[in-house]
């Protein structure tokens, strides 16, 4: 099994081939492109679709190429699988103003690049790869969502999303009272 791009290779082994009958391997593969040396061959997997592909080796000999021995094997191309990601928030009870750090965990299970993303309900985010930035100044007391993102280079994509509570600030404490002058 491979993934699209990976390469297949192929090895034969014959005995008692008579060198003088001018023995010649043919290659045949039932999707991408064979290139072969003698007894090895190599299958170009790159944009092929996931599916069962047969590659066939024959064998022949002389002038007229009659058909000595044969074989065949099968590959499967399977399907990059999606990326997933998890998204957190090194707080999620906050007061407005208070700045909050993002953090986005993005896992490609063939190890593919990714690029990230964020997108908030309120406020506003900065930051880039995997981690982000939730500045919170002016932002009225609720709910603030913000929302990862994260995509491979073969485009396949997964969002996390993580809820922070935002307070009404805490109001400063009343000045002190001046004692009154006296004349």
């Amino acid at each position: 099994q491979v993934f699209p791009g990976d390469p297949v290779s192929l090895t034969t082994t014959t005995l008692n081939v008579n060198p003088k009958r001018k023995p010649k391997f043919l290659w045949t593969s039932s999707g991408g492109k064979v290139a072969a040396d003698g007894e090895t061959a190599a299958v170009n997997t790159v944009n092929m679709l996931p599916g069962v592909y047969q590659v066939s080796g024959q064998l022949v000999e002389g002038d007229r190429q009659r058909l000595v021995a044969s074989c065949t094997a099968s590959f499967t191309v399977r399907a990059y699988q999606p990326p997933t990601l998890s998204c957190s928030a090194d707080q999620t009870a906050i007061n407005s103003g208070d700045p909050v750090a993002i953090r986005a965990t993005g896992i490609s299970p063939q190890n593919r690049p990714l690029s990230y993303s964020y997108g908030t309900t309120a406020g506003l985010i900065s930051g880039a790869g995997p981690n982000a930035g939730l500045s919170t100044v002016g932002v009225s007391p609720g709910n603030v969502t913000v929302t990862c993102n994260v995509v491979d280079d073969k485009g396949q994509a997964a969002s996390s999303s993580v809820s922070i509570v935002v307070a009404k600030p805490t109001p400063p404490p009343p000045a002190p009272i001046q004692p009154a002058m006296q004349s």
